[in-house]
C-alpha cells in the first residue's frame, strides 16, 4: 500500500469520473444504486458550480 503510485482525485469531476469507471464498486453496490448515486452526485456538483461564492464575487467579479 505504501508503494502505490495512485493519488486521490484533485477535483470532484475527477472523483466522479473515477467512480463511474470503477467496476468493482459497481458490482458491489449493484447497478441501480450505482447509477442513482452517480446521478445524484453529478446534479449536486452542477448545482454547486452554478453558485457564485462570496470570494468569487469579492475577488473576481468586482475587481475585473
Amino acid at each position: 500500500a505504501y508503494k502505490s503510485k495512485s493519488t486521490l482525485p484533485k477535483t470532484m469531476e475527477e472523483a466522479l469520473d473515477r467512480f463511474a469507471a470503477c467496476e468493482p464498486v459497481r458490482a458491489l453496490l449493484g447497478e441501480d444504486f450505482f447509477q442513482t448515486y452517480l446521478r445524484v452526485k453529478s446534479v449536486e456538483l452542477d448545482l454547486f458550480q452554478s453558485v457564485v461564492t462570496s470570494w468569487e464575487r469579492d475577488h473576481l467579479l468586482l475587481k475585473v
